[in-house]
């Protein structure tokens, strides 16, 4: 796809308050082959139980994805009722989306978290996978609700979402792992801290000079 094209897509979602038109561009543009005839408002959330009615206001499907082997992924936009909750109930944010992914028969999904007039907003991806515990139980398995997040919005700093964000771009229908790797700020975390410590190293001959042993004695206490 075309680079211009997919950083304005990538650029126009993350440095702005949430905007349902710009994400739904941006999953155009990044899930080619996704599907948004089915755009529906789930209303049954009444039914739910009270921790998920005292945080979720309103939750609507975009639209389907389906990988190179079948694994379903929705899109959604979930309504907050207040602007705390973005940071707070992050958990809980995560288990209704879960329940979500369980009730429609997939296996993750691409999510926009948002507060009605908030500059601030948050995007996640949510996966659900099972495995058999050692009775035999199939027991359910979700991503980090810290680690597979971005914070957005205006005044938020954008590099980590836009660098990982910007890994699919050489793919126009990525699979479940490359989707899931995208929305993992840890490689990110990990150079941050090797540059880091190139600083430090700097620094620390410029001051001490080549005194390796006391360096590296000092960066790993």
């Amino acid at each position: 796809m075309p680079a211009e094209k997919y950083d304005t897509a990538v650029k126009s979602l993350i440095e702005n308050s949430f905007d349902k038109s710009n994400f739904e561009t941006f999953l155009r543009t990044v899930f080619v082959s996704a599907d948004f005839t089915e755009k529906f408002e789930i209303t049954a959330l009444e039914s739910y139980p009270e921790k998920f009615k005292e945080t979720i206001k309103k939750a609507e499907i975009l639209g389907t994805y389906e990988d190179n082997e079948n694994n379903k992924i929705l899109f959604l936009t979930v309504e907050l009722g207040r602007e705390s909750t973005l940071e707070r109930a992050r958990k809980t944010q995560r288990d209704f989306v879960a329940r979500i992914i369980e009730e429609y028969d997939a296996e993750a999904a691409v999510v926009a978290f948002y507060v009605p007039g908030s500059d601030n907003w948050r995007l996640s991806f949510v996966r659900s996978v099972y495995h058999f515990d050692e009775k035999g139980k199939p027991v359910q398995e979700l991503t980090s609700y810290r680690r597979y997040s971005f914070l957005l919005g205006k005044g938020e700093p954008f590099y980590t979402a836009y660098k990982q964000l910007s890994t699919l771009k050489e793919n126009p229908n990525p699979d479940i792992d490359s989707i899931e790797n995208s929305f993992s700020v840890e490689p990110v975390t990990k150079e941050f801290y090797e540059e880091l410590k190139k600083v430090f190293e700097k620094m620390w001959k410029k001051i001490y000079g080549n005194n390796k042993y006391i360096f590296i004695s000092t960066f790993h206490v």
